[in-house]
């Protein structure tokens, strides 16, 4: 018996080390498990983290892309910028003064000028300067948004100034009729030439009154500002003049310079007064340089701006309800209200410069010259300045079979763009 109880005894002992094995195998299961766990939890941090990669390289992308982008818009301004640049080095080469009917002229900006050998003086040098200054802070300005800047240009894309024709001694006034061909006046050589649509230079009246500002009735009549003695003509398609007026009150007027005919037939013109050495009358007679109006079929014009120190450059809307008046003196310009009965109202400054020409085009942006066409939009903002390579811009208009180019009368020369908006009327 006591063989068998330590039998029993042995064989208890071994179900309690078989048991603690077991116990020791479960703790390992339990401790695989555990680590299998953390194994998992391992694998879910690292697809977290492949997935927040690949959400930053997505980023990334879209980041080079937009670099990218900015980097096609910033060549596009740094070329706008050259070509700038390019004409207003032209500009300044061929910077030489000017004179009209060899009389000193005054620079209409008001800060100096020529004299009388022709030579630049103080004044005007520090006008170029400043120009050329804001001609590189518009080009720097470009670089922020160079699709922005190339949508404003009025040009047709890659249009470049070309001269027509040149070797004139002053070229002013140029208007289109009804087919697209384009007069203008050589106003010291006292002669109105044609530009034809195919390209052809011709001269359709000498003498001509020595002819400044021209426009264009609806009858296909050439209404001119006669300057030799201060009057206002109408000159049919036969050359045949008519003078329409030539005083006021019973006096001279200062001298016709340029003028605008509203839809119904209705004439506006600026009388400034330039001195020149071929008239044979004496001084003003004018107590003002104004703003005249002669309704249709009238005899006698009513004044109806007479508040502008040296009113030049002017030209109206399409539909006739706005008249727009550079007073060049004043380094101004101005837009009216315009009544029914030729009546200017609610005069607002436009733009702080003045304009020895003004055009307009259909979608209502406006055309100052000077140093080069300088365009702003319809709310007076400035879109771009388009060099000319002659030391003074003096008049503009549109012309062409499709009306799409520009126009420039600019010293000696005649020249010529091509634009992406239509010319509205025969200016």
């Amino acid at each position: 018996m006591a063989g068998s109880k330590r039998s029993f005894d042995r064989a208890n002992e071994l179900f309690e080390g078989t048991n603690k094995s077991s116990d020791r195998v479960n703790e390992s299961f339990e401790g695989t498990n555990k680590s299998f766990g953390r194994v998992n939890e391992s694998f879910e941090g690292t697809n977290k983290s492949s997935d927040r990669a690949n959400e930053s390289f997505e980023g990334m992308n879209k980041s080079f892309d937009r670099v990218n982008e900015s980097f096609e818009g910033t060549n596009k301004s740094f070329d706008r910028a050259n070509e700038l640049f390019e004409g207003m080095n032209e500009s300044f080469v061929g910077m030489n003064g000017w004179r009209r009917g060899g009389e000193a002229r005054v620079d209409p900006g008001g800060s100096g000028g020529w004299n009388a050998q022709g030579e630049i003086d103080g004044g005007a040098e520090k006008e170029i300067a400043m120009n050329r200054t804001w001609v590189i802070v518009a080009a720097l300005l470009g670089l922020s948004g160079g699709r922005a800047f190339a949508q404003q240009t009025v040009l047709a894309e890659g249009a470049k100034v070309e001269r027509l024709a040149g070797d004139f001694k002053f070229t002013e006034g140029p208007a289109g009729d009804a087919e697209g061909n384009v007069y203008f006046t050589d106003q010291p050589n006292d002669r109105i030439l044609k530009w034809s649509i195919d390209g052809k230079l011709s001269t359709f009246l000498q003498p001509s009154g020595r002819s400044n500002g021209l426009c264009f009735d609806a009858k296909g009549n050439l209404l001119a500002c006669a300057d030799d003695k201060n009057e206002l003509w109408s000159i049919a398609p036969d050359g045949k003049v008519t003078i329409l007026l030539k005083d006021f009150g019973g006096k001279l007027f200062n001298g016709p310079n340029d003028l605008w005919i509203r839809p119904d037939g209705g004439i506006y013109f600026t009388d400034p007064f330039y001195k020149r050495d071929y008239w044979k009358r004496g001084p003003a007679e004018q107590d003002v340089q104004a703003v005249y109006y002669l309704a249709a079929g009238a005899k006698a014009p009513v004044r109806v701006a007479d508040d502008l120190k040296q009113p030049n450059g002017i030209i109206g809307t399409a539909d006739g309800k706005t008249l727009y008046i550079a007073d060049i003196g004043a380094k101004k310009t101005y837009a009216y209200e315009v009544g029914a009965d030729g009546q200017l109202s609610n005069k607002k400054l436009f733009c702080a410069m003045g304009s020895d020409g003004l055009t307009i085009d259909a979608d209502g942006n406006v055309y100052l010259t000077g140093k080069g066409v300088t365009v702003f939009d319809k709310a007076g903002k400035q879109i771009e300045n388009i060099p000319v390579p002659e030391g003074w811009t003096a008049n503009v208009c549109f012309g062409g079979k499709d009306k799409q180019t520009l126009f420039i009368t600019a010293s000696k020369g005649l020249y010529a763009v091509k634009t992406r908006v239509k010319g509205a009327g025969s200016q």
